[in-house]
């Protein structure tokens, strides 16, 4: 049976190597778009699709496998946190 600490450790590490993960994507996009003449919203879509924010985000999507019209993309969906905000 795996102890407290034990599973403590695994979850930890865990959760730095996903940091790390979205750490090592983020930099990647930004080398990957520098030097370009592509209008700002573009590469915001670009950072959008390639972190997965759709998949949660926008209800649906998964189901139609993103064929969701880009005006309800990140508009929320029922499950997350509901504020003034909107839904996260």
């Amino acid at each position: 049976m795996e102890t407290n600490t034990n599973a403590r450790f695994r979850l930890t590490v865990l959760a730095v190597t996903a940091a790390m993960a979205i750490a090592a994507a983020t930099t990647l996009a930004t080398c990957a778009w520098a030097g370009t003449q592509e209008p700002p919203n573009a590469r915001g879509r670009y950072l959008v699709r390639i972190g997965g924010c759709n998949d949660c985000h926008t209800g649906g999507y998964l189901e139609k496998t993103g064929a969701v019209p880009e005006r309800e993309r990140l508009t929320g969906d029922t499950l997350g946190w509901q504020g003034p905000w909107g839904t996260t």
